[in-house]
């Protein structure tokens, strides 16, 4: 006598349905179960992403509007200013403004006052980048403003230096922030602004720097 076969069906008809529609309502079940989940978290702050890099494109006289205002803003607070030679094709500038978000080097930088000044294809602010000799960038000099009616290239000058850490030498954050702030100190250490009179570049060092 021949039997039926015995179903290997662990969900017997009758009880819950056909397997095929049993497993679709476990899985509709648990697909409402995580939305649930998810709807009960709290908020995720959303994560910003970096900005296209931009480098101001200046007019020779709005450079020196900017200046001005930068020097009034940096005598206000006593701080050095940070001159900062760059263009928006540049490779190393921009691998330079993503070391700058470093914790250690933003913290540096907060002593200082900024101006970026974009040299287009080394084309525009001749006048300053001849001052600065300025060959490559991204360039940055820092610079201690006295008589804001006069130049950038009249202030004293503590220190520049070229960063190109694509195309050139390593570059670490740890070390620029170092560097930044040994000419935070050296600034502090210059007679008061209040009292400091205009002055002509000073020649010092090789790169027109204090000794």
């Amino acid at each position: 006598m021949s039997r039926q076969p015995q179903s290997s069906n662990p969900f017997p008809r009758g009880h819950f349905g056909a397997p095929s529609q049993t497993l679709g309502l476990l899985a509709r079940r648990w697909l409402t179960g995580v939305a649930l989940g998810i709807s009960l978290l709290p908020a995720l702050p959303a994560i910003a992403k970096p900005g296209p890099y931009t480098v101001p494109l200046r007019t020779d006289a709005e450079l020196l509007s900017a200046a001005r205002s930068t020097c009034v803003q940096a005598r206000a607070n006593e701080r050095p200013v940070l001159v900062e030679f760059s263009a928006e094709w540049c490779t190393d500038c921009r691998a330079v403004e993503r070391l700058k978000q470093a914790p250690e080097l933003r913290t540096a930088l907060s002593d200082f006052e900024s101006l970026a000044i974009n040299v287009g294809r080394f084309d525009r602010h001749t006048a300053v980048l001849q001052s600065f000799r300025v060959r490559a960038i991204a360039f940055w000099a820092v610079l201690a403003p006295e008589n804001c009616d006069l130049p950038l290239q009249s202030w004293t000058r503590i220190g520049s230096r070229t960063l190109e850490p694509v195309s050139g030498s390593e570059v670490r954050s740890e070390e620029l922030a170092s560097w930044l702030e040994k000419r935070a100190e050296r600034a502090r250490k210059l007679p008061s602004q209040s009292q400091a009179g205009p002055k002509t570049p000073q020649a010092g060092g090789r790169d027109g720097t204090l000794p």
